[in-house]
């Protein structure tokens, strides 16, 4: 497995790892037949113009396994509400279920940071579906609840929270200590 700065030729392969992950992680949580439309193409279409659009202060990394299949990705650059504390983000991160706990996580994570390092930032957050499973990884990286805000899906309103790390130069030696347990 490895982990590589993305480009636009990883639009297919980002897509179906995000329309995987929402249909594994939040079954039971938003509506089935929502999750059951999310559509491979049209995500396509979004990353790929996503990545027509990138500056210099967005990032986007892939895990992939042999015959370079994406089985994860990570998206983050700087904070996008203007937080007077977290000038950095981690917009997202996924991974598909069955490479989960295998310490991928960590290792995009530290991508993200690294860029953020390199940008001059030291403080990031992430929002998260409250409901979400995933909220754990968050706490289990030293991220502190900082807020709340509902947001909408498929006309329904969920509960999203934000989680955020005060040094991510600190942040980033515990994910290498993380990552070196390999």
């Amino acid at each position: 497995m490895i982990i590589r700065k993305a480009s636009i030729s990883d639009s297919r392969g980002i897509a179906t790892v995000l329309v995987d992950t929402w249909r594994t992680t939040y079954i039971g949580i938003i509506p089935d037949d929502f999750l059951q439309n999310l559509s491979y193409d049209e995500r396509e279409k979004t990353i790929f113009n996503m990545f027509k659009n990138m500056t210099d202060n967005e990032c986007v990394y892939v895990a992939e396994v042999v015959e370079n299949k994406i089985i994860g990705f990570c998206i983050g650059g700087k904070e996008r509400s203007a937080n007077p504390k977290y000038r950095g983000e981690l917009w997202g991160i996924y991974i598909l279920k069955q490479y989960q706990r295998k310490r991928i996580g960590s290792q995009l994570v530290q991508k993200v940071i690294q860029h953020l390092i390199k940008m001059k930032i030291n403080t990031m957050l992430t929002w998260v579906l409250k409901d979400n499973p995933s909220c754990a990884f968050y706490e289990q990286l030293g991220g502190k609840y900082i807020d709340e805000k509902i947001i909408k899906i498929a006309n329904n309103d969920y509960v999203e929270i934000s989680y955020g790390w005060d040094n991510i130069v600190k942040l980033s030696a515990f994910l290498e200590s993380e990552i070196a347990k390999k």
